[in-house]
């Protein structure tokens, strides 16, 4: 979910950066919450990672069901850092998308509309 935060933030802030005519103070704010998301989810599946046996036995103490979590562990910290990266990337994209199709959409509803 922090991912997703940033990716909002990050998106206001290019749009606002873009929208001044600043190109590379854009790309700059775009780096830095790549980097930042980054460095969170790195964070969290280094405590996931490390700490698989002590979250699997929070919430229960049989040795198959922490053994299996043991297992999935790999797959949810690769999923986590994917996850991550994605959130931001897709919100700036979208925006992204959106100056890129905007004049095809104007067109559009001047067409429909007159």
């Amino acid at each position: 979910m922090f991912a997703y935060g940033l990716s909002a933030a990050a998106s206001t802030r290019v749009s606002n950066e873009l929208g001044a005519g600043n190109p590379t103070r854009a790309k700059k704010a775009m780096e830095v919450t790549l980097k930042l998301s980054i460095l969170l989810a790195i964070t969290i599946v280094l405590v996931l990672a490390l700490g698989h046996n002590l979250w699997a036995g929070l919430f229960s103490s049989s040795t198959t069901i922490i053994k299996e979590f043991a297992a999935m562990t790999p797959l949810l910290a690769i999923s986590i850092f994917l996850d991550a990266v994605q959130g931001v990337i897709s919100g700036l994209g979208s925006y992204n998308f959106q100056l890129e199709h905007s004049h095809l959409s104007q067109l559009l509803k001047i067409y429909l509309l007159h």
